[in-house]
Formats: C-alpha cells, structure tokens, sequence
C-alpha cells in the first residue's frame, strides 16, 4: 500500500519509485501485482527467504514514507480524534480506510460511525 505513496514522490532518496523498480529486476510483478507469486517463489516462502525480502523491502518503503517531506504529507489526521500525529491506509493493524472517498481513520475511532467527510460531501451535493 506504501505504492501510492512512492509513485508520486520527486525525492532523490533510495527508496523511490524508480530504485524499487530497478531493485526488483525480474520481480517486478511484487511491484505491479502483489498477489501474483512464481513457483520459485512458492519455494522461497517455505524456507522464510521471500517473506524476509518482503519484510525488509516493506520496511524500507514505510520508513521512506514517514520520513519524506512529500510522502507523510499525504497521510491523514483523524477527523474523530483530531490526533495531530500523521496515520496512514498502509497501517493495516491500527488505521481504517473508507471505501467511499479513501479518508483514513483510526480503527478504535472508527467503529460504526459514519464517515465524516461522506457526510461533509453529501451535505454540499444536496445544497445545489
């Protein structure tokens, strides 16, 4: 999910786009396809060599996202708790994404509650 990120990022850092792209080579499809795997990698994941790549490639990727200017400005605050740390739809254990217009909450926030920027966007709708 870091993808979205990366992609629109202008940085020079070793961990954009373009470096990612190149340190693939032939594993492109990681990149492109994250749920396409080949059969040696169907052998990689049994003796725990895929999911270490994996692993270290996910933590190079949110460590460049929390830390570039551009990248953590595109995250999000959370617009139930008002916490001013930056959250993130990559942060899969704590944050929810909605599925309507892709605005990003805390889960423990979230709950049932409706999304306040559907709601903010239903409002203008129904005034013109």
């Amino acid at each position: 999910m870091t993808r979205e990120y990366l992609v629109r990022c202008s940085s020079k850092d070793e961990v954009t786009y373009d470096f990612i792209r190149k340190k693939l080579g032939t594993h492109q499809y990681y990149w492109d396809s994250p749920d396409l795997y080949s059969l040696a990698d169907l052998g990689k994941s049994f003796t725990g060599q895929l999911q270490s790549y994996l692993k270290k490639l996910a933590t190079k990727c949110t460590h460049h996202v929390y830390c570039c200017k551009k990248c953590s400005s595109l995250g999000f605050i959370c617009e139930y708790c008002h916490n001013p740390k930056i959250i993130f739809a990559f942060q899969l254990n704590t944050t929810e994404q909605c599925p309507n217009c892709n605005a990003v909450y805390h889960k423990s926030c979230k709950r049932n509650n409706p999304c306040p920027k559907c709601i903010r966007k239903e409002q203008i709708l129904s005034r013109k």
